[in-house]
């Protein structure tokens, strides 16, 4: 037919402009809703993840029980002597945490705000963060600390210079290092294992030197690290995991994601996103079948089988996806800018997680049609006359 060739879908889409842009910006905030939603969900696992990311390590070892970065659940650092006589392994790095005995005291109000401290060897290159490994030989100095700059302001000044108040120990701020808060700690700071000790031993009345919260592996150049790794298993007891680092992230991902209410939360309201948006493209695509009834009419009089009128109206519907995604995406973009500048949480938007949103938008689109289209199924030819 002659006629098929006329991209009617296209042409009934944009012929109202003022319906069109309605209809643009409809999608478009159903689009925002998911992205908004999935950005609140990967950012929980982004920050929470991101330390395991910036550890230089192929293996880490940790306690058997461990699920996360916290809470501190050490084991003995014997486990550590133990690996690094295990062929293959040309280096272990002793890593320390602590949350519960960790108060940052702000000079500006004298209150003292929870975060994370992590205590390291100055010579270890424990962190692949630069200016972790630029400043870390002046750590060596007693009683020194970097911070990360991305904390919160009720921290006080960030900065170099000044001096602060860790669990009731003064420390002298040598530097900044970006990392930023998370949804369960507000800060960090980086501290020797030397000050570390001399803070916490008394802070909690151990010995924090027989324990270690983390070990760091690396794999000769050339070994295979799943090989490695399974020798390191063999040679440890069973009260420590030993992981590659891609395991260790996926363990954190899984633990918030499906251990903890809020991957729940933020999960569940990406379907809601999804189920708002079906619902605002059905009034969008069945008001305009209705006000496009004697057309559809017409177009079956002339001799269109039903499963033609279906695929224009799932063309338009893909159009009306496609298009109204874009916006969504703009908007999106500078939504999860402004989100990270002002709460520190990472919201990174990758590639296959916009492809991912704009399938999505695309199906929401299809699935309003699916259910709308029965109008257009059900139109007989003698209503145009």
């Amino acid at each position: 037919m002659a006629g098929s060739r006329i991209p009617i879908a296209w042409l009934s889409l944009v012929h109202r402009k003022s319906r069109l842009i309605a209809s643009l910006g409809g999608v478009a905030f159903a689009s925002l809703l998911m992205f908004l939603e999935m950005g609140f969900r990967n950012g929980l696992f982004d920050s929470q993840a991101y330390v395991a990311k910036m550890m230089n390590a192929d293996l880490v070892i940790v306690h058997s029980q461990k699920e996360a970065i916290v809470p501190k659940l050490p084991f003995p650092r014997r486990r550590l002597v133990q690996a690094q006589g295990v062929r293959g392994v040309v280096a272990v790095y002793p890593l320390y945490v602590d949350e519960y005995h960790a108060g940052w005291k702000n000079d500006a109000d004298g209150r003292d705000y929870p975060l994370l401290v992590y205590g390291m060897n100055p010579d270890d290159p424990v962190f692949l963060i630069p200016e972790v490994q630029q400043l870390a030989p002046s750590l060596k100095q007693p009683d020194t600390a970097i911070i990360d700059s991305k904390s919160r302001n009720f921290y006080g000044r960030l900065e170099a210079g000044r001096t602060a108040e860790l669990a009731r120990r003064r420390l002298r701020v040598i530097g900044t290092f970006p990392l930023g808060p998370d949804f369960r700690a507000d800060g960090n700071v980086i501290v020797s294992d030397r000050t570390f000790f001399n803070t916490f031993d008394a802070a909690t009345g151990d010995d924090e030197r027989s324990r270690v919260d983390f070990g760091l592996l690396k794999v000769a150049e050339g070994q295979d690290v799943l090989a490695v790794q399974r020798a390191v298993i063999e040679a440890l007891p069973s009260d420590v995991h030993v992981l590659t680092k891609d395991e260790f992230v996926g363990l954190i991902i899984n633990f918030w994601g499906t251990s903890k209410p809020v991957g729940y939360v933020f999960g569940l309201g990406m379907v809601v996103g999804f189920l708002i948006g079906v619902a605002i493209c059905y009034q969008i695509l069945y008001t305009d079948i209705v006000d496009n009834l004697p057309q559809f009419a017409t177009l079956k009089a002339i001799g269109y089988h039903n499963r033609q009128l279906v695929w224009l109206v799932l063309e338009k519907a893909m159009y009306l996806g496609v298009l109204g995604f874009i916006p969504g995406l703009a908007i999106s973009i500078a939504m999860y800018a402004f989100l990270q500048a002002y709460s520190g949480i990472r919201m990174e938007l990758t590639i296959l997680r916009t492809l991912l949103v704009m399938l999505a938008t695309v199906a929401m689109c299809l699935v309003s049609a699916g259910i709308a289209i029965r109008r257009v199924v059900n139109s007989d030819p003698a209503e145009v006359f």
